[in-house]
């Protein structure tokens, strides 16, 4: 290092040699130390409300509010914002998933919270929050009948509408479970995942239908749910709703249902005499269900 009889100080440092003094220091006081020596300092930011007019440092105080948002700072006070224009844009690009829910739950705009929903790349918790939003009906029979959408969001779509006839429409198109064949080459893993996929999309199905009947309550709209739905999983829901003892003796009867159809009847009657009917002509699996369901009766009594 090169030693200086006289030194030519920049403030707290000699250009010449580089020694330090514990003077004339240049203290950044939004830092809080020298820019030369980094000595520190007191922070001391020059505040307008929440900004530093120096640095550009926020702090969450002394906002000025304008329609739930800050003119300096533009932080969103998702309480009392009402733009929508603001809150659409918040819900369907902002990075941070606390502040689209909070804006979500403020949104009005029915085709902004459908493309929320319809995006599946969005989290669950934000797809349902934006669904439970939602009061047209047209978006949420969209949404509802859509067989690439998750289950979850389905059932809580069909969950909020109100006219019988669409659900019961949404519902009769509903397709049937195609189970895949087994092969004898699969893997006992491959195996159990076909099983699982199939259970899983059963269950779907299941909740999604359970969900329509809600509001569903008009045994003639029930009976032509039975009579012309796809999936057997619907059918036996209808069913299950269904109270006419006689019609569901023939159903039972029916061999040209579905044999699981066909138990489901069974499990529905109570009136011993449709029961003794089915006995008295049937003579298969059907035939032992409806003794077997005498015999619950008279237990029961």
């Amino acid at each position: 290092m090169m030693l200086c009889l006289v030194h030519k100080w920049e403030g707290c440092k000699c250009t010449k040699c580089g020694k330090m003094r514990d003077s004339d220091h240049s203290f950044d006081l939004c830092k809080g130390k020298c820019i030369i020596c980094d000595k520190p300092c007191d922070v001391l930011h020059d505040w307008d409300g929440c900004t530093c007019r120096r640095c550009g440092k926020t702090r969450d105080e002394e906002h000025n509010w304008i329609d739930g948002k800050c003119s300096r700072c533009s932080k969103i006070d998702f309480d009392t914002l009402t733009d929508q224009g603001i809150l659409a844009d918040v819900a369907l690009n902002s990075n941070n998933s606390v502040e689209r829910s909070k804006a979500i739950a403020r949104l009005e705009d029915q085709d902004a919270l459908a493309k929320i929903v319809n995006n599946a790349d969005n989290i669950m918790d934000i797809r349902m929050t934006a669904v439970a939003r939602i009061t047209k009906q047209d978006i949420l029979a969209g949404i509802a009948g859509d067989e690439s959408s998750d289950f979850k969001v389905r059932t809580e779509a069909i969950s909020r509408l109100t006219v019988p006839m669409v659900i019961a429409s949404i519902i009769m198109n509903i397709p049937e479970i195609i189970t895949e064949p087994e092969n004898e080459n699969d893997s006992i893993n491959e195996r159990v995942r076909k099983k699982e996929e199939e259970a899983k999309i059963h269950a779907g199905y299941s909740a999604v239908t359970q969900a329509a009947f809600v509001n569903i309550t008009d045994e003639d709209v029930i009976n032509d749910i039975f009579n012309n739905a796809v999936c057997s999983v619907v059918r036996i829901e209808a069913l299950s709703r269904l109270g006419n003892q006689d019609m569901l003796g023939d159903i039972a009867k029916d061999t040209g249902q579905d044999p699981a159809i066909r138990d489901a009847a069974v499990q529905r009657i109570t009136d011993r005499r449709v029961l003794t009917g089915i006995v008295s002509s049937t003579a298969d699996e059907v035939r032992e269900a409806a003794v077997k369901r005498m015999t619950e009766l008279r237990a029961e009594s």
